[in-house]
């Protein structure tokens, strides 16, 4: 099975009455909104051999964190060079650039 470039996560905003570790600063989370993200297969499209999906626990500002991120790896391919949104645009810009 061919490896795929993206997980999808699944997330949940949550309020945390009981003491909540984060799993990316370790933080402890208490009487404070939290997300939590779900994932339910791997990159390769493997599920977890124990439970339904892998849980992630972010606190408000590390969700924001990873969102900002995010939108900016969006514009990245694998090799970590900039790509434009609109890869249609591609062949106009190399044209540009030959002129």
């Amino acid at each position: 099975m061919p490896q795929t470039l993206e997980v999808d996560i699944e997330w949940t905003e949550l309020y945390a009455w009981i003491p909540t570790r984060s799993s990316w600063s370790k933080k402890r989370i208490w009487f404070k909104k939290y997300w939590q993200g779900e994932i339910y297969y791997d990159a390769m499209g493997r599920p977890p051999i124990k439970g339904k999906s892998w849980k992630l626990v972010y606190t408000e500002n590390e969700y924001l964190m990873y969102l900002l991120k995010k939108d900016e790896d969006a514009t990245k391919d694998i090799r970590g060079e900039w790509m434009p949104r609109y890869p249609s645009r591609i062949k106009q810009w190399k044209h540009m650039m030959k002129e």
